[in-house]
């Protein structure tokens, strides 16, 4: 009888924990330059787009996080933002990915800088008590695949672009199994 107890009692505490992360929004410009890769790479079974409304760039992955600590989260967001924020990133190019790892991604990269890499390392030092990476790989995921790899050698990708980051968002993955739902909670920024 105790056991049944304590597995609801589980249960209520995982209902308050959710899924966040810290991404940076992309630029209408830059909405529209994914959108014209993502036509030309040609569809092929086990290759998963992601949702346009979800393409955003990855600063910091939180994970499980309870609800009750959402304004400590919001007020450290708000100082990281206020001293690292304006910052520009350069667009890189169209790669396989991760690095060095088996391929299962598509990514539009950008030029790694150390305003970027600084404002990761910030993050997960703050947020997440966490030690920084030596590198963090300021990317779009465009899509998934699996067992197959897309041929995107061909692929027209004007390399002119720089992005302007001027806010993060902390937003909520809501997890289904038609995709994920990714919700923005706050912005930080100008």
């Amino acid at each position: 009888m105790g056991e049944v107890q304590l597995n609801v009692n589980l249960q209520c505490d995982l209902k308050q924990m959710k899924r966040f992360f810290v991404a940076i929004p992309i630029s209408d410009g830059l909405r529209n330059l994914s959108t014209q890769v993502m036509e030309q790479i040609k569809p092929m079974p086990g290759l998963r787009f992601t949702s346009l409304s979800n393409l955003h760039i990855t600063a910091c992955f939180l994970g499980n996080f309870e609800e009750s600590k959402i304004i400590e989260l919001n007020n450290k967001l708000c100082l990281v933002s206020e001293t690292m924020l304006p910052l520009e990133l350069n667009l890189k190019g169209l790669t396989l990915a991760p690095p060095d790892k088996n391929h299962y991604m598509v990514w539009i990269n950008f030029e790694p800088t150390h305003c970027f890499n600084r404002l990761c390392a910030t993050l997960d030092r703050f947020l997440l008590n966490k030690s920084p990476q030596k590198e963090y790989l300021p990317h779009i995921t465009l899509a998934r695949f699996k067992n197959v790899q897309p041929d995107i050698s061909d692929i027209i990708l004007d390399k002119e672009h720089t992005e302007i980051v001027s806010k993060i968002v902390l937003y909520e993955s809501d997890l289904r199994d038609e995709g994920p739902i990714y919700t923005a909670i706050n912005e930080f920024g100008k």
